[in-house]
């Protein structure tokens, strides 16, 4: 809304909402179970509150940084390459990408939302083998 009202009151161009609003929900709400499911994960395997704090923030700047949310992918050196596909960030940011930018359907960022799928259930099944290895479930 900000970016719709807000922003052409300020003189910038407003947002342009894509066509596909059911997609946009869909890559909201993957992508926000991925980011709880990585919560979840680094909380399982923390000692601490203050070291599963310091952990995460480290950890969520490498992944926007080999995302391509710090640095875009373009600028990055071809070896980077295999490095990216393994931050669910880029995953996100390419949903969005193909949904705003490129007015895609949900066939056309398909292949994304099955990576973040697949990367939330490796987060998921290393917090359920965490919970299992301290006999908590």
């Amino acid at each position: 809304l900000i970016g719709m009202f807000l922003f052409p009151q300020l003189g910038l161009p407003a947002l342009n909402f894509p066509a596909n609003p059911f997609g946009v929900l869909i890559v909201s709400v993957i992508c926000g179970w991925c980011a709880v499911s990585y919560a979840q994960c680094v909380g399982v395997f923390a000692s601490s509150q203050e070291q599963a704090n310091g952990f995460g923030a480290i950890t969520i700047v490498i992944f926007a940084a080999i995302g391509g949310l710090l640095v875009p992918e373009f600028a990055m050196p071809a070896s980077f390459g295999p490095l990216i596909k393994l931050s669910p960030l880029h995953w996100c940011l390419q949903s969005y990408y193909g949904l705003f930018l490129e007015g895609g359907s949900m066939k056309d960022i398909l292949p994304n939302i099955i990576s973040l799928l697949a990367i939330t259930g490796l987060f998921q099944a290393f917090a359920i083998a965490g919970l299992k290895r301290k006999k908590l479930i």
